[in-house]
């Protein structure tokens, strides 16, 4: 029987809003007959979750052992804490080389049906030449990238069987226009009762809208203050990517280490994966880089525009829109939390997603 080994852990991802980040350290992992002894340090403002995962291909740590005994879950803050997990009572008894990450989130963390609370705030947006402050007003914003069940849950994908959309229920949908997120967007959100966003040609039911040309698509409204799903604006989404902070300040969203953090072409082996398969930033938020890129309220246009802003929703038309964090093909520069990029609004490609916001009001 091969004998378990780690070679490389990761640690101390968390999701918190108002108070200091919880932060893990000295963590010692120490593989012994029949268990795996983990000792840990954890500092926080409140108790905490910890949660330890382990990944069997040095990639996606989407083993969440269940034959653990110590201080996981609702952990006070301290030193020395510790874990022993039984990986037989795992089914993982073979093996050569593993993973461990742990994450603690703080348990006061504001979410609410997969959807997190970004904190108001100012930030630095972009980088280099291009880099401005813009302050932004709270708003939550999804977990994780719409996935094919949610798609298909809503949207009508005519005669295209599901690998169209996605290749399994629980990656991300891929070739959704931009002009059909808006669709997804008021379709879920009259679905559950809320005020619809957006609104062509003076009608806020997708329904009225399936007759009509792009250019009148392109004339799109969206109401702020309503509390029903939308696209997070760009200067939304990188606040979020970048966990609503600059210090520190990471190339990726989470991670200066791209593996940690995303799927891209150095990784990804050709394909999407499953949502929250990879660790999360600050804010508990997964895939903000790589798996798919992921369309943004925006038309395309210089991010510098504005200058110095406050909830900038970039320019009045346009021909492209805004996508950002990149996808499962592109290298590693192109899945930065400054990277910037457009598309056509009807393009429909397998390397594109979305994920849905609402505003403050909407809880």
């Amino acid at each position: 029987m091969k004998k378990i080994t780690f070679s490389i852990i990761l640690i101390a991802f968390a999701s918190l809003i108002f108070a200091a980040a919880p932060t893990v350290t000295n963590l010692v992992v120490n593989p012994q007959t029949g268990h795996v002894m983990i000792t840990y340090d954890l500092t926080a403002d409140t108790a905490c979750d910890v949660e330890l995962r382990i990944s069997a291909d040095s990639q996606s740590f989407t083993i969440i052992p269940t034959a653990v005994a110590g201080d996981v879950s609702n952990v006070s803050p301290g030193v020395a804490k510790q874990i022993i997990w039984y990986p037989a009572a795992d089914g993982m008894e073979l093996g050569d080389n593993y993973k461990a990450m742990l994450i603690a989130t703080d348990t006061q963390t504001t979410e609410s049906g997969g959807f997190v609370l970004v904190p108001g705030g100012t930030y630095i947006r972009g980088s280099g030449e291009d880099a401005h402050n813009v302050t932004l007003a709270p708003f939550y914003i999804g977990k994780y990238e719409v996935t094919r069940a949610e798609y298909y849950a809503l949207m009508d994908t005519g005669t295209h069987n599901p690998p169209y959309y996605g290749p399994d229920d629980n990656c991300p949908a891929y070739r959704a226009s931009w002009y059909d997120t808006l669709v997804y967007c008021n379709e879920r959100s009259m679905n559950e009762g809320l005020t619809p966003c957006y609104t062509i040609n003076g009608s806020t039911n997708p329904a009225d809208w399936s007759s009509l040309n792009y250019s009148v698509w392109n004339l799109a409204l969206c109401n702020w203050a309503a509390n029903g799903y939308r696209l997070p604006t760009e200067a939304e989404w990188e606040y979020a990517a970048r966990g609503a902070s600059n210090d520190p300040d990471y190339t990726y969203s989470g991670s200066n280490t791209i593996d940690d953090v995303a799927w891209y072409s150095g990784n990804s082996g050709g394909t999407t994966h499953i949502v929250g398969t990879k660790a999360p930033n600050a804010l508990g938020l997964f895939d903000m880089n790589g798996n798919l890129r992921e369309w943004c309220w925006d038309w395309w246009g210089s991010s510098t525009l504005w200058g110095n802003s406050e909830n900038p929703t970039g320019p009045d038309s346009g021909s492209n829109r805004v996508h950002r964090g990149g996808h499962w093909n592109n290298g590693a520069s192109f899945c930065t939390v400054a990277k910037r990029a457009s598309d056509l609004p009807y393009s429909r490609d397998t390397d594109i997603g979305f994920r849905i916001c609402r505003s403050n009001n909407s809880k």
